[in-house]
C-alpha cells in the first residue's frame, strides 16, 4: 500500500504523458514529430487530474520508448517536484523514482492533438482514470491601463467612520507621547470605558469602477500609543487611494498594565478590533465599492503584528491570556466584540512592516502570502526569535513572551 501511495501521490500524472508520446498504434509520426520539435523549445508542461486530484507533470526528455520529467501534485501541501523516469514495454507501463519500480497495465486510451485520457490498472484491484491537456503558457501582454501603478486620482477622505463600539482603555493618543502621558495612561488602566472605534476611509475621487481592491492599514506604537492620523498611514493610504484602492486606517483599542497578561491582551484586543472592522467593511462594500476577494492588511510594528495575527489567527490559536483569569474576563472569540456583523471573510494578502507573530506554525498553516521589511538592529520588535524591547534589559523576559518576525 506504501508503495501504491508513493506512485499515486507522485507519478500518476507522468503515465499519461508517456502514453501519450509513446503509444505508436494510436500516436502518428506527424504527431511525434510536433513534439519533437515542442521538446527543441524546452519543457513541455500537462495539467490535467489523476482519479479526481489535480497534477502538473514537466516533460524534459522523451523518446517513443522512454520519457522523463519531474511531476508534482498541485492540490498538495509539498511544493517539491519529483523526478520520474517511464518506459513502455509493450502494452506495460515500467514506472522508476528513488530506485523504486512499478509497473502499470493500459486499459484504454484516446488521444487528440493536445490532450490524452484512458484508464490504467495497477495490481488486481487499483484503477486509475485520468485526462490531461497540454498546458500552453499565455502570451504576456503589458497592461494598458495604468490603474494600480500610476496617480490617476484625487483622493476623497471619510473621516471617523464608527465601526464599532467596545470596553478598553482608549483608542488613540499621541504617537510621541511623553513620560507623563504614559503614566497618565496607568491611571486609566484602573478601569474600562465605553469606547467608540472609528475609521477613515480613502477613496479614489470620481473612480466609476464598480468594486475595488481594499488595503486597511494599521498605526504601530507599542500597543500604547498613536492612531490612524499617524502621518504615514495617512500618507500611505492617499498614496494606495490615489492608484484606485479603497484604503482604509482604523483606531483600535490600546493601553496595558505593567505585567506579560495584561500586554498579551491589549495584543488580543487590536486583533479583535481589525476583525470588527473588516467585518463592518465587508458589510458594506457596496457603500464604498469594495471588491470582497482582494482585501488585504498591514501595518507597521503593533500594526503590523496585529494585521498578522488577523490574517493568521484562529479561535483555536488564541493565547491562554484571552481566557478568564484570576483578575480578568474571558475576552471571548475573536469575532465576538465591536460590532453583531457577522460575516465571513479572506485576507489576500500582508504588509508587515517590522511586525512579529507569536506562533509560527499560525503561518504554516495557511496559504496568504507576505511581504515583510524589518531592519536587522531593531532592538523593540526582534528581527529573529526574541523578546522585544531588548533594549529595557531582563525585564523585557518579565514583561513580554518571545516573538517571531517574519523578515
Amino acid at each position: 500500500m506504501a508503495l501504491i501511495k508513493l506512485i499515486r501521490n507522485t507519478l500518476c500524472v507522468i503515465i499519461a504523458m508517456a502514453a501519450l508520446c509513446s503509444c505508436n498504434k494510436t500516436f502518428s509520426d506527424s504527431q511525434f514529430n510536433k513534439l519533437y520539435e515542442l521538446n527543441e523549445r524546452g519543457t513541455i508542461v500537462f495539467k490535467g487530474s489523476i482519479n479526481k486530484k489535480d497534477y502538473a507533470a514537466f516533460i524534459n526528455k522523451y523518446s517513443p520508448t522512454n520519457i522523463s520529467g519531474h511531476s508534482f501534485l498541485l492540490d498538495g501541501n509539498d511544493n517539491d517536484t519529483t523526478a520520474f523516469n517511464l518506459k513502455k514495454d509493450n502494452n506495460t507501463l515500467v514506472f522508476n523514482q528513488k530506485g523504486i519500480t512499478s509497473k502499470y497495465r493500459i486499459k484504454k486510451m484516446s488521444f487528440s492533438d493536445d490532450e490524452v485520457s484512458g484508464r490504467l490498472r495497477h495490481g488486481l484491484f487499483e484503477k486509475i482514470d485520468f485526462r490531461f491537456s497540454r498546458y500552453y503558457v499565455p502570451e504576456y501582454r503589458e497592461c494598458e491601463s495604468k490603474r494600480y501603478v500610476e496617480t490617476l486620482f484625487d483622493v476623497d477622505t471619510i473621516k471617523d467612520v464608527k465601526y464599532g463600539e467596545v470596553e478598553g482603555y482608549w483608542t488613540k493618543t499621541d504617537y510621541y507621547a511623553d513620560v507623563n502621558e504614559i503614566l497618565k495612561g496607568q491611571g486609566k488602566t484602573l478601569n474600562n470605558q465605553r469606547l467608540d472605534l472609528r475609521m477613515d476611509i480613502y477613496l479614489p475621487h470620481s473612480d466609476t469602477l464598480a468594486s475595488r481592491p481594499l488595503i486597511m492599514l494599521m498605526h504601530g506604537g507599542a500597543f500604547y500609543v498613536g492612531s490612524k492620523d499617524d502621518t504615514p498611514i495617512k500618507k500611505w493610504c492617499s498614496h494606495f487611494a490615489s492608484l484606485g484602492y479603497v484604503s482604509v486606517s482604523i483606531d483600535y483599542r490600546m493601553g496595558f498594565r505593567p505585567a506579560k497578561r495584561s500586554i498579551e491582551r491589549a495584543v488580543y484586543a487590536a486583533i479583535q478590533d481589525s476583525h470588527a472592522a473588516m467585518r463592518y467593511l465587508v458589510d458594506n462594500q457596496h457603500v464604498y465599492g469594495i471588491d470582497t476577494s482582494m482585501m488585504f492588511v498591514g501595518g507597521t510594528s503593533a500594526g503590523a503584528i496585529t494585521a498578522l495575527h488577523l490574517a493568521f489567527m484562529n479561535n483555536d490559536t488564541r493565547p491562554e491570556s484571552s481566557y478568564d483569569g484570576l483578575f480578568s474576563d474571558d475576552m471571548g472569540p475573536i469575532e465576538s466584540t465591536g460590532n453583531n456583523i457577522s460575516t465571513n471573510f479572506t485576507i489576500k494578502g500582508v504588509a508587515d512592516m517590522w511586525g512579529a507573530i507569536s506562533d509560527i506554525y499560525m503561518i504554516d498553516s495557511q496559504d496568504i502570502p507576505v511581504i515583510a521589511f524589518h531592519g536587522d538592529i531593531d532592538d523593540i520588535v526582534p528581527f529573529s526569535h526574541d523578546y522585544p524591547f531588548t533594549k529595557i534589559g531582563p525585564l523585557c523576559k518579565l514583561l513580554f513572551n518571545k516573538i517571531l518576525s517574519t523578515g
